[in-house]
């Protein structure tokens, strides 16, 4: 009963709005991934406000080469982009054991199959182009994944003398879990380009619908008499056949609501100055969480024993309904400034991502006549705070150098109350995390073509390498 809690859990963590397209650049990401919406990326800012296309006035193509890979094509102030993979694992194995010295023989088979799709899109597209452009855009991501598992064993017990078989053991064990998730984001942006610097207001709506199940079986069985004379082969101490057999079964499933809403704005401003620009980002959103998960446990064994007979039957269901909402804010604070001619750009800003989320999960259980409920509250804090500081030095008109590193906090305060059983429980938890990231890349510009690379690893093994092309026609 426990384990099958955990797995309703971790289903329900599973199935919240998660968008796994990447909206960043991997020149932002040589700098560090929290410059996004402070300092100017063409790419970057294109994903973030659907307004950001009228600024192209050029055909061009994006490819991400990575797992995903992402593709993209920018035309007539109108863009999609695409990113998926598929992957699917399946075997079978079948061994057979053969031990003469002890006298049994055992069969094992095994069968699996994992299956995990994942697509994402973007659209976006110009609505008005003038003092202030406007823009629309809509993101979606569907992701399927399919875990199916069967796993049978035989064992046999003989006489190597006679040949007599006086025992047998069988198990089999068939787990499926399906997950599934629909999501869906609308965005709006306006932008505003002035002698001074540029304006952005940024709003979004997001769509959620999840879902998800496990089943799974289990099967055993064993005999010592098995050809029925009622009696053992070394003493004959059972007077009737003995065997026994268990089943169990358990099945989940999650009831989604038919649309989960959430809702973002952000506000943007990049000031020119005279070595450079300064630029700011404001943003907060809100989002639903929330499911209701079903589970039933069913628990069969019989066996014979001489004359003793036993049977029983455990019959358990649980039910998970949570409901909560998740709130956060992003402020942000960023500076450009150029030495050498423009050449060499040093780049420092300071990014703080706060966010509370409320859950209020109860619990009803029921095994055999008792009724068990538990009613949980919890309240979470979360904090990051970032100073990432960055270079990107012209070495040629073509070969753009990059490196940076970003230092962070990372914090979170949890307080949950729980009541079950007719008493109260309070339990806090905090957690606090310094880290320190290095990024490097570099471009390369040649005509039409523009390709950025990305450091991950060792510079000297070029599979650590990410690159990212952009051809202009």
């Amino acid at each position: 009963m426990k384990n099958s809690i955990v797995a309703m859990l971790t289903m329900l963590i599973s199935t919240k709005i998660i968008f796994s397209f990447d909206l960043t650049s991997y020149r932002i990401q040589s700098l560090g991934s929290d410059f996004q919406g402070i300092i100017e990326d063409e790419y970057t800012d294109i994903l973030a406000n659907p307004a950001r296309i009228n600024l192209v006035d050029k055909k061009q193509v994006q490819v991400k080469i990575a797992n995903p890979p992402t593709v993209g094509l920018i035309s007539n102030r109108r863009g999609l982009f695409v990113e998926g993979y598929e992957s699917l694992r399946q075997g079978e194995r079948l061994s057979f054991y053969s031990y003469p010295n002890y006298g049994y023989a055992s069969v094992d088979s095994r069968k699996y199959k994992t299956q995990n799709e994942q697509v994402d899109f973007v659209f976006l597209k110009s609505i008005n182009k003038g003092k202030i452009s406007s823009g629309i855009g809509f993101f979606g991501a569907r992701n399927i994944y399919i875990n199916d598992y069967i796993y049978q064993w035989e064992r046999v017990y003989s006489i190597l003398t006679d040949n007599k078989i006086i025992g047998e053991e069988k198990y089999e064990n068939k787990y499926k879990t399906t997950t599934e998730n629909i999501s869906g984001k609308l965005l709006f942006g306006f932008y505003k380009n002035g002698n001074f610097g540029t304006r952005e207001l940024i709003a979004n709506l997001t769509i959620a619908y999840p879902k998800s199940s496990n089943e799974n079986y289990a099967y055993s069985y064993s005999n010592e008499d098995t050809d029925g004379d009622g009696y053992t082969y070394y003493d004959g101490s059972i007077p009737t056949p003995y065997y026994n057999w268990n089943l169990t079964k358990t099945n989940s499933n999650s009831e989604p609501k038919i649309i989960k809403l959430g809702a973002g704005l952000e506000y943007r401003s990049k000031a020119k100055t005279e070595d450079g620009q300064d630029g700011i980002i404001i943003g907060c959103s809100y989002q639903p969480t929330g499911l209701k998960i079903n589970n039933n446990y069913e628990s069969r064994s019989y066996s014979v024993r001489g004359t003793t007979i036993t049977e029983s039957v455990s019959i358990s269901s649980a039910t998970i309904l949570s409901g909560g909402n998740k709130y956060s804010l992003i402020l942000g604070w960023g500076r450009v400034t150029k030495f050498l001619e423009k050449r060499l750009s040093f780049m420092y800003a300071c990014r703080g991502n706060f966010g509370y989320e409320y859950e209020e999960t109860e619990q009803s259980s029921q095994e055999y006549l008792l009724v068990v409920s538990l009613t949980e509250k919890s309240k979470q804090f979360t904090g990051r705070i970032a100073v990432p500081i960055a270079m990107e030095y012209l070495l040629y008109k073509f070969l753009p150098l990059r490196v940076g590193f970003t230092y962070s906090i990372n914090g979170s305060l949890k307080d949950e109350d729980v009541l079950t059983l007719g008493k109260k429980y309070f339990l806090q938890n905090r957690n606090v995390n310094i880290n320190t990231e290095y990024r490097a890349g570099f471009g390369i510009i040649i005509k039409k073509v523009t390709l950025d690379f990305l450091l991950s690893g060792n510079i000297f093994y070029i599979p650590s390498y990410r690159m990212q092309l952009k051809y202009i026609f």
